[in-house]
């Protein structure tokens, strides 16, 4: 069902406050960026600097009903960037988590090599 959920948003709203959230990410963001869907948080945090940093979506200042429809128009106007950098996002971590994968399977195969020898 959550996958659901997640895969028929257009945007992501992580609704965290920027207090408990200084540095510390959430599984939310991960899914959001696994699905392509911009999103939209609330900084300063280590959400919103990742928001930010990848223009992944907006991240609001301001904790309030209205900077969230004001993001949710900024984004939907110019949705197919915003999808774009997600996807690009998104392929440079799975490049860096397969790569980290590779490496310490190597590197788990090595220490078996050399515990058997």
């Amino acid at each position: 069902v959550y996958n659901a959920w997640i895969a028929s948003a257009d945007i992501i709203l992580i609704p965290y406050l920027p207090n408990a959230f200084k540095m510390r990410t959430s599984g939310l963001l991960t899914d959001a960026v696994m699905h392509g869907k911009p999103i939209i948080c609330f900084g300063p945090s280590s959400i919103s600097d990742i928001v930010f940093k990848h223009k992944l979506g907006i991240s609001c200042m301001n904790v309030s009903a209205d900077s969230i429809l004001l993001a949710a128009n900024k984004i939907f106007c110019n949705y197919h960037l915003y999808v774009a950098s997600m996807y690009r996002y998104k392929n440079v971590r799975l490049d860096r988590h397969l790569m980290t994968n590779q490496v310490d399977s190597l590197l788990s195969e090595t220490v078996d090599l050399c515990i058997s020898s």
